[in-house]
């Protein structure tokens, strides 16, 4: 995780511990919202982490809730200070919703990723990344397209910071097979996926064809979690409708029991590796 931690993730843990001081001090969110003079939902989104608290409103809030440690309180200055600062990736302007998902995934301890028929971005190659992108919208203006590789390949920078996230990879074996960009485009980000699965902080497993069906077969999703047990994971998926992020307890549920299954049913990290060298060796 990165020493700034991401936007996104102190929002949510400056509305996490804004709600606990509530709880805390017996107080409903109607009951705030009549003493700060403004409505409920304000007080709700600040909670849930969907609006950053301003410093006045932190202030206000420490009285109300009668907090008197000053470290408690500059603390909670802090996280609103760095809730409001702005992310690298805000300069790229056609990233859309995904830009939530590099927030979450910045401030992250761990990522479960999995995909049935491309390689996850986080170890795509820069050739890789465009022709998946180029693939998937054959329309894409090429400055939309190189900005978007652009940015993806800066993400990439995650694993390989200070203290990173664990990252768990679990992959079709028709990602293996499926010639993204060409021969020579493929060899390479086979090549890449051996090369990162040696790292300690990466894990890489390969559901084979026969395993048969199971739960990730008609999806791709990515499982975000952090080190603060009050932050709820995340479950990020996308397709053709756009994207969907989950934080309910039985989604997340459903989504790891998907996670411990596929783990079961791969083959083994070792095992794994032998097999995506195997593959590279077949292109031609």
């Amino acid at each position: 995780m990165t020493d700034g931690g991401s936007p996104t993730i102190r929002r949510r843990e400056l509305g996490s511990r804004l709600r606990r001081l509530r709880l805390e001090s017996s107080r409903t969110i109607d009951e705030v919202a009549q003493a700060l003079l403004c409505s409920p939902s304000k007080v709700s989104r600040m909670e849930t982490g969907q609006r950053v608290a301003t410093a006045r409103d932190i202030r206000d809030l420490c009285e109300l809730y009668l907090v008197t440690d000053p470290a408690v309180k500059d603390e909670l200055m802090r996280l609103g200070r760095e809730a409001r600062q702005r992310s690298w990736w805000r300069q790229y302007s056609d990233l859309g919703e995904v830009t939530s998902l590099i927030d979450y995934q910045d401030g992250a301890s761990s990522i479960t990723e999995y995909d049935s028929c491309l390689v996850p971005g986080l170890l795509q190659t820069e050739e890789y990344a465009r022709s998946a992108v180029r693939g998937l919208l054959p329309r894409i203006r090429e400055d939309v397209l190189e900005e978007r590789v652009e940015a993806r390949m800066r993400r990439q920078r995650l694993l390989t910071q200070d203290s990173p996230p664990r990252l768990w990879v679990l992959l079709d074996e028709s990602v293996l097979i499926r010639h993204v960009g060409g021969a020579s485009t493929m060899k390479a980000q086979l090549d890449k996926l051996h090369q990162q699965s040696l790292l300690p902080q990466v894990t890489i497993q390969v559901v084979p064809f026969k395993v048969g069906a199971h739960p990730g077969l008609n999806s791709a999703f990515s499982l975000v979690e952090f080190t603060d047990a009050t932050l709820s994971p995340i479950v990020y998926t996308e397709g053709l409708s756009g994207e969907i992020y989950l934080e309910g307890r039985n989604d997340i549920d459903r989504y790891r029991e998907a996670v411990d299954h596929l783990r079961a049913s791969a083959l083994s990290p070792a095992d794994s590796q032998d097999l995506i060298t195997t593959m590279i060796g077949r292109i031609s």
